[in-house]
Parts: structure tokens; sequence; C-alpha cells
């Protein structure tokens, strides 16, 4: 708040009308250069703090992708292998088996720095560019989260058709930690359901990897991290047209780069250019 003193006296002549009329000008501007120069170093010291938070949680969530990728990977390799055993059941006019492992804990992408800047109306304080980026990076945050909850919601459908097959101690039968399941107690209704199932989730799980996929690509595609090596996998179409075979993971491979859109480089002076053909 600025305080305007009134003078001592009054200004007897026209001199000390513009002295003091002067010196209230000088000390105005001076009062509001010192004021906004302190907002100044307040609002760089809030965007620098804002861009380390927004830097280090994308980071976060990019080894985040990395490892639900690594996981839901392993997960969905399980989903077709025991889709293909119930087909291969049902075309043999046999019992199939349970092949499935312990599904793999994942983790949600965090986004509570890029809330609380919406919140607190920091977010303002980035420039415009860097602002659309981080606001693509969240995008595609928000789509893995929410895929994730889709594969939680298929999952509680896959248990719910597995419900007949379960096992139980007969020591402990409320004990959850690792079910087992005979599917030779299922009928054939009750197992083309769970082949729904099972499809429904694998589509889920295959969104899922390739929601993680580009959150990883974001990421280094806007330069917040350097691409470290990660496994790269195939997707099933559709679930019920996934092959009987699915070809496993590829080796170590970084992940592919932009590709160029630069002209082809010009002959060098290895290259000879092809003389032209005289006219006839």
């Amino acid at each position: 708040m600025l305080d305007v003193h009134p003078p001592h006296h009054a200004a007897s002549t026209w001199r000390d009308f513009l002295i003091h009329i002067a010196t209230i000008v000088i000390g105005l501007l001076i009062a509001i250069g010192l004021e906004q120069t302190v907002e100044a170093i307040h609002h760089r010291h809030q965007r620098h703090q804002l861009e380390e938070d927004l830097r280090a949680e994308t980071l976060h969530n990019m080894n985040l992708a990395l490892q639900n990728l690594d996981h839901y990977t392993v997960r969905q390799a399980d989903i077709i292998a025991q889709y293909t055993e119930l087909q291969a059941a049902a075309r043999d006019h046999r019992s199939p088996q349970w092949l499935r492992r312990p599904v793999p804990t994942i983790v949600k992408p965090a986004s509570v720095a890029w809330i609380v800047a919406q919140q607190n109306a920091t977010l303002g304080l980035l420039p415009g560019a860097e602002s659309q980026r981080y606001l693509r990076l969240y995008s595609v945050a928000d789509s893995v989260f929410s895929s994730l909850g889709d594969v939680r919601t298929s999952s509680a459908r896959l248990n719910d058709a597995l419900w007949p097959a379960r096992l139980f101690d007969a020591a402990n039968p409320q004990r959850a930690q690792a079910p087992t399941y005979d599917l030779s107690r299922m009928t054939p209704d009750q197992l083309r359901l769970l082949s729904e199932r099972l499809a429904e989730i694998g589509d889920r799980v295959a969104y899922t990897n390739d929601r993680n996929r580009l959150l990883y690509g974001v990421t280094w595609g806007s330069g917040k991290a350097t691409p470290p090596t990660m496994k790269l996998c195939a997707s099933p179409s559709t679930p019920h047209t996934w092959p009987e075979a699915q070809p496993p993971c590829s080796p170590a491979t970084p992940y592919p780069k932009k590709q160029s859109t630069s002209p082809p480089p010009r002959e060098t002076a290895n290259h000879a250019r092809r003389p032209p053909t005289p006219r006839r």
C-alpha cells in the first residue's frame, strides 16, 4: 500500500509547488519499481520451482511407464497363452488347463504437481510452448490412468467368470492369496464366458501398453529425459482373432526415433554424377 504524505507547509511559489510534485512523483515511481522488482523475483522463483516439480514428476511417470509396460507385457503374454489354451481345448474336446501367473503390481502415474499448478494459478508463469508440452504430457498420463481403471474393471469381471472354477483351502477357506483354479469344473457356457472375459481384458491390457509407450515416447520427445533401453512386444489385434501362438518380445531395443524430415544429402565426390545424354 502506497502512502503519500502532505507537505509540512504550503507551497508559496510555483517553484516550491513543482518541487513537491516532483518529489511525490519520484517517490511513487521508486515505490512502484521496488514493488514490481520484488514481485518479479518472487514469480521467477515460483516458475523455477514449478519447472523442477513438473520435470521431476514427468520423469517419475516415464519410469512408471517403462515399469508398467514391462509388467503388462508379461500379463499380456499370459492372457494370450490362456486364451489359446481355451481355444485348443475346445477344438480337441478336452478340459483346459489354468496357465496364468499372479497379476503384477501396477502403479498409476502421478499428477500432483500439475493439479496444484492449475489450482494456485502458477501455471501461467510458464512460457506458452512449455505449458503446451506439459499439457500434452499430462493428457497422455491421464489416458494411462483411465486405461488402468478399465483394466481393473475387466479384471473384476474376469474374476467373477472364474469363480465356479476356484479352489479353496479346506484348512483356511477365507484365504485370498494366490488362488488356484480347476477349469474342468466349468460348464461349456462358463468356458465361453471365460474366453470372452479374457478377450476383453486382453484388449484393455494391449491398449494400456500402447498408452504407456506413448507416455514414454512423448516424455522423451519433449526433451525431459534420456531414453533408456526397453522391450517392445507385438500387440494382438482384436481379441477374437488372436493368433494361436504369439511371438515373444523382441530383445532390448531402444525406442524408435522420429524420422528425419531433412532432404537427402547431396552426392559427394566419391559418387560421380552421370554425364548428361547428348541431344540428337
